[in-house]
């Protein structure tokens, strides 16, 4: 048995989108987001180089928000899911990943206090 199902595993839900949750941290591993993308109607086929990119640039933000802000990566990416800051990144990682890291999370901050986030 393996280190992660070896852990209390549950599920929590984003609508119908099931992210695994094992004790109070989140496994927010390239596959989840993978799964988000898929599920947001973002993959056709398999998965590209530019693709894979995307889905690593958008951890490593969700992770930086969290640190940037002292909440829990799991928390993070809730609020960021709920204010549609992963949409976004999704949508515009062209620009955005040719910025600053603490450019982009300004602009996530700022993105989702405009869709009804208070996270300050």
């Amino acid at each position: 048995m393996d280190e992660e199902s070896a852990c209390n595993t549950r599920k929590i839900s984003i609508s119908t989108l099931n992210i695994d949750k094992a004790d109070d941290t989140i496994i927010l591993s390239i596959e989840k987001i993978y799964k988000i993308f898929i599920y947001a109607g973002r993959m056709n086929g398999f998965m590209s180089e530019q693709l894979k990119k995307q889905i690593n640039f958008t951890v490593v933000c969700v992770n930086e928000f969290a640190r940037s802000k002292s909440i829990h990566p799991r928390t993070a990416f809730l609020y960021l899911y709920q204010y549609k800051g992963i949409d976004f990144l999704k949508e515009n990682y062209d620009i955005e990943h040719t910025l600053s890291m603490e450019d982009t999370i300004e602009d996530l901050g700022i993105i989702c206090k405009n869709n009804g986030g208070n996270l300050d």
